[in-house]
């Protein structure tokens, strides 16, 4: 408890401060904070669904910021709404429900739909998923705030009524939010990779028999018993010939490795069976290195969705009809608030109502179309091609064009940034690059990770360098029980430009010690070259690296 004393400095403090700012200042923020706080929550849901997934495939800082802004400030915009409508005088002077708050309080359930978040981007890190728990608890919260606003405008009219089923798809939208965290989590990711346990063998009951046999007189001997390898890699649709396009076979390959390769995110052990299938893969003679990277872009987009995307939702037979009802309703909701009596409210409120709905009837429209032009949908095309009379390619073709045109996917199905990010040790800590405001920066506890973003380094991946990277593992990858690449470290390359006499030391070395060593060497190794190729007489930093081996 305050004592009256206390309470009273504070409430002159309140006082000083409010009128700092002139009552009619005051006036009009009170009368327009709800709507700017809607208009911008809309706004901050269109930035999303345009830009949340272009991180997937464009490598730059400046939209990685946008992006984390938009994403954290979408919850604490919806929370003002929300606290600003339940602190809101809901009658008028007669003690009737104001036609002013009824409109507004219609706009609940649409903060809710927002909330639900958008299929692009449901988490913006790993941690987001971790967290579904605790999005679970906040969305609950918030139902419970958005009810008790509907109840304070409930009259029983048209409006409240088109206001009922709104709450029904905010329910299903963050539903979906909400499960596709869940199931991103890693817990439940690991869980899901996880085969059924198998209760044909019992241990018990084999070491009895074990046991009984070697007591009546059974030579018996434990023996583990090696099953040969069966590779299952779906080449089917290489058999057709010309009359699949290339990039389906890439599609229907990466899609099989990919049931493989996404166990190695849950931690999990790669059996023989499954290294032997992915061999096999990148070991054919038809596999180009062009086709091997596309494989596994593709992958790794596959992984990017399930990660961040609702795609372990979007991606079935329930998500498509889910959308089909929540597009269906978002009309049915609009048609009806365009036909019934708004003579009682006001011009601006109608409006942004109206902005509203249309806004999430496009937004809807527009994951529905973004849904139709993923990888899984061409998929499951390639699959039915029977559903479309056999013109699958024709199909496909056309959709992604029209797509493409509109500007809704990126030209050439561009899944990554074809970008690697470069960080040299020496430049930092022989160049000195001044970071202006640098006092500031480290008031905010972010000076040392805006130091170490100074001296990264945007380059983009060539495709010289995509083909010596296939040339140098496919024969190291031809035998599976053969270790010896994970002990190359660059030494066969040093070797051949005679920079280094002895290379054992950084081998030998602890496995840490030694990515420094070869990060140094690498650089070193670099100028050695670029110095060859401008025909340079004399080459100090090899002879400076031979006295530091």
């Amino acid at each position: 408890m305050l004592s009256p004393v206390v309470s009273s400095l504070i409430f002159i403090d309140n006082r000083r401060l409010a009128e700092i700012f002139p009552t009619s200042l005051r006036d009009l923020w009170n009368d327009w904070e709800l709507r700017v706080a809607v208009v911008v929550s809309l706004s901050m849901q269109i930035f999303l669904i345009a830009l949340g997934s272009r991180r997937k495939y464009v490598a730059r800082d400046w939209l990685t910021v946008l992006i984390w802004t938009v994403y954290l400030s979408a919850d604490g915009i919806v929370n003002l709404s929300f606290g600003v409508l339940s602190n809101m005088e809901s009658t008028d002077e007669k003690g009737l429900v104001d036609p002013q708050y009824m409109i507004m309080a219609f706009w609940a359930p649409l903060l809710l739909l927002h909330l639900g978040g958008l299929d692009t981007i449901t988490a913006y890190s790993l941690e987001d998923n971790e967290l579904w728990m605790r999005q679970l608890l906040g969305l609950v919260v918030k139902f419970v705030g958005a009810f008790y606003v509907f109840i304070k405008s409930w009259t029983g009219s048209l409006i409240n009524l088109i206001v009922i089923p709104m709450f029904v798809i905010a329910i299903m939208k963050c539903g979906e939010r909400t499960w596709a965290l869940r199931f991103a989590s890693s817990d439940q990711f690991r869980k899901s990779m996880l085969p059924r346990p198998d209760p044909e063998h019992s241990y018990a009951k084999f070491m009895d028999d074990y046991t009984s046999k070697k007591a009546e007189g059974y030579n018996v001997s434990l023996e583990p018993v090696i099953e040969e390898a069966s590779v299952v890699l779906d080449h089917t649709y290489k058999a057709v010939g010309n009359t699949v396009h290339l990039d389906i076979v890439i599609l229907h390959d990466a899609a099989y490795l990919f049931s493989t390769f996404k166990r190695l995110f849950a931690d999990l052990i790669l059996s023989f069976q499954d290294l032997e299938s992915s061999r096999s893969f990148f070991q054919d003679a038809q596999t180009s290195w062009e086709n091997a990277f596309k494989v596994i872009e593709i992958e790794l987009g596959f992984m990017y969705d399930f990660l961040y995307t609702k795609a372990t939702v979007t991606h079935t037979y329930v998500g498509s009809f889910l959308r089909i009802i929540s597009l269906s309703s978002t009309i049915l909701v609009a048609s009806f608030f365009a036909i019934i009596d708004k003579n009682s409210f006001s011009r601006t409120d109608k409006s942004i109502t109206f902005v509203l709905l249309v806004s999430a009837i496009a937004l809807q429209a527009y994951e529905i179309v973004l849904l139709l032009s993923s990888d899984r949908i061409v998929l499951w095309l390639s699959r039915h091609k029977n559903l479309l009379l056999g013109h699958t390619n024709q199909t496909i073709s056309c959709i992604q064009s029209w797509l493409q045109s509109c500007h809704v996917m990126p030209a050439g199905n561009k899944r990554w940034s074809n970008c690697m990010a470069k960080y040299n040790l020496i430049s930092n800590c022989l160049k000195d690059k001044p970071i202006k405001f640098s006092g500031f920066l480290k008031f905010l506890c972010i000076y040392e990770m805006v130091e170490k973003n100074q001296y990264k380094v945007v380059g983009t991946v060539s495709p010289e360098l995509k083909r010596m990277i296939f040339e140098q593992l496919l024969p190291k990858s031809r035998n599976p029980l053969d270790i010896t690449i994970s002990k190359q470290r660059g030494s066969h390359v040093l070797k051949d430009m005679g920079c280094f006499d002895k290379i054992e030391w950084s081998v030998e070395s602890e496995f840490d010690q030694s990515i420094l060593l070869w990060h140094i060497a690498t650089d070193l190794c670099y100028e050695i070259d670029l110095r060859k190729s401008s025909n340079i007489i004399g080459n100090p930093i090899c002879d400076e690296s031979k006295s530091l081996a």
